[in-house]
């Protein structure tokens, strides 16, 4: 690689390794925030109620999905690429032109939601307490489509501080202030529904001003030509359609599980489920550390031709994702039981064993993201569209199979396998597309790493019983501790990090310094 290249990965590199720190912030206070929610509806109005939420969710996202057609995926690899050929004008005319399609859309598929609730709720999950949920969050299709007009061109300006608070902190604490108040007031599902509409209106409300003030250039009259303007929508347009059934496979693929086991079973199991689901979720952390300011780097530099550094940084990124997730991994695996007491109560454990399956799948859907992103840079969104379609139908029917017969327990293994063969697609696509490998020889001395900790653990787990909260954070501290050291010692560390390691310590002494 040339100088002026390896100059390039460093920059990408630390920027990538600031704007983690940034994000790893906001996702903290995300996850506090999300995981409170959750935790109280859970807690507060039971497991059906907890259900019914989530299959709230479930559909109205795929309403969402459909209505999106796939422009804002189209928005978040355009915006960077126009910008790389320093293109403005078409950069305003392309959020100019999405978001006129996303009213009509919008609204649309939320006059829709809002007269198919009471037959999607009694005709397929037999549970009329399932309409109220869909009425009012039909709402929440234009507004969300919105959103996605502002967040993406906030990722796509690389301003991942204003798009994390947005989407992490803001949202989340609304809706957490906004339950706590409707709860007070004695209000049932109505509290859980408005509280969460109020979220994502003030993320739509304060996001546009953000944008408004902080990228004042884009919403100016665009100033190019109708022969550019047809050639943008045409470009746009061309990788974006496969994105449109891409937004709804996707949709679908994640909400299979809990599709199926509502069907089969009921809201109950659901719920049940849904305990299990966003602690196995704490695997992706890793990759949301980094992605959102990943795919518009990588995207410039394909834009200028340059594939080596597009094969460093992903490597890198890669390898941070594969560190983090390592111990994650064995922790959640090794005391399923106390993360879900914890955090759900007594009431959710039965949710065990689909937990430690789950998240043996997380941890390779988390490793898969760099794969993902380097396919879809390189404009190959139908094949993207089909992995993730074939790999619904798979999933679809490993459900119908394994649901009946193991209840949540089958739908993690369903999932879970999913999530493995997904993994190895992406993976030798990206060699035969980019013949780039995003891995690195050194996470052999990862693994090599964990395992004193892993053996620590499991003597301490054997002497004593893990159910409140303090001590397992106990052993989360002891086993990092072992595991940052085990990594020193066995060299796991290569000079991209140790670069990393001192931008990082220079900017968080500078920080405590002002």
């Amino acid at each position: 690689m040339s100088s002026k290249n390896e100059k390039q990965v460093g920059s990408g590199l630390r920027l990538l390794a600031r704007s983690g720190l940034v994000v790893f912030v906001g996702l903290f206070l995300s996850k506090v925030l999300s995981y409170a929610y959750r935790i109280i509806i859970a807690r507060s109005f039971g497991a059906e109620a907890y259900g019914l939420f989530s299959l709230a969710l479930m559909v109205v996202g795929w309403f969402i999905a459909f209505s999106a057609l796939g422009l804002s995926e189209g928005l978040i690899r355009y915006i960077p690429f126009y910008r790389g050929k320093k293109a403005l004008g078409k950069v305003r005319y392309l959020l100019r032109w999405t978001s006129g399609i996303f009213l009509g859309s919008g609204v649309v598929a939320g006059a829709l939601l809002y007269f198919l609730a009471e037959p999607i709720s009694v005709g397929i999950f037999h549970n009329p307490g399932l309409i109220l949920y869909l009425q009012w969050f039909s709402i929440l299709i234009p507004v969300s489509l919105f959103v996605q007009v502002i967040l993406g061109t906030l990722r796509a300006y690389e301003k991942i501080g204003w798009y994390t608070f947005l989407f992490n902190v803001l949202q989340n604490a609304v809706k957490v202030a906004a339950l706590g108040i409707f709860a007070w007031l004695g209000w049932q599902a109505e509290g859980v529904v408005f509280s969460y509409l109020l979220g994502i209106m003030s993320m739509l409300l304060i996001g546009y001003f953000v944008c408004k003030t902080q990228l004042s250039e884009v919403f100016v009259r665009p100033d190019i030509s109708e022969k550019e303007r047809g050639k943008v929508r045409k470009e746009v347009f061309s990788y974006s359609w496969p994105l449109l059934l891409y937004g709804i496979v996707f949709n679908i693929f994640f909400w299979i599980d809990s599709f199926a086991i509502g069907f089969f079973q009921d809201a109950t199991a659901v719920g049940w489920y849904n305990a299990a689901v966003p602690i196995a979720v704490l695997l992706g952390l890793a990759p949301e550390l980094f992605m959102q300011l990943f795919f518009p780097l990588i995207t410039k530099e394909y834009a200028r031709k340059r594939v080596d550094v597009i094969e460093q940084l992903s490597k890198q990124v890669a390898k941070w994702i594969f560190v983090l997730n390592v111990p994650a991994l064995i922790l959640i695996f090794l005391f399923p039981g106390a993360f879900i007491n914890i955090l759900f109560g007594a009431e959710y454990l039965v949710a065990e064993t689909a937990l430690q399956i789950l998240a043996v799948g997380m941890f390779f859907f988390s490793l898969m993201t760099v794969s993902q992103q380097l396919v879809s840079m390189a404009g190959k969104s139908k094949t993207i569209l089909m992995n993730f379609a074939g790999a619904s139908v798979v999933n679809l029917g490993l459900n119908i199979w394994l649901v009946p017969l193991y209840g949540i327990t089958g739908a993690a293994l369903a999932t879970s396998s999913v999530y493995v063969l997904l993994y190895v697609t992406f993976f030798v696509q990206t060699k035969r597309y980019l013949g780039v490998m995003p891995l690195r020889r050194r996470l052999v001395g990862v693994v090599a790493a964990s395992i004193i900790p892993l053996l620590v653990i499991l003597w301490l787990r054997s002497m004593i019983v893990v159910r409140t909260f303090w001590v397992l954070l106990g052993l989360l501290a002891l086993f990092g501790i072992l595991y940052l050291g085990c990594l020193w010692l066995f060299r796991s560390f290569d000079r991209n990090d140790m670069m990393i390691v001192r931008a990082v310590l220079k900017r968080a002494k500078a920080s405590v310094r002002r």
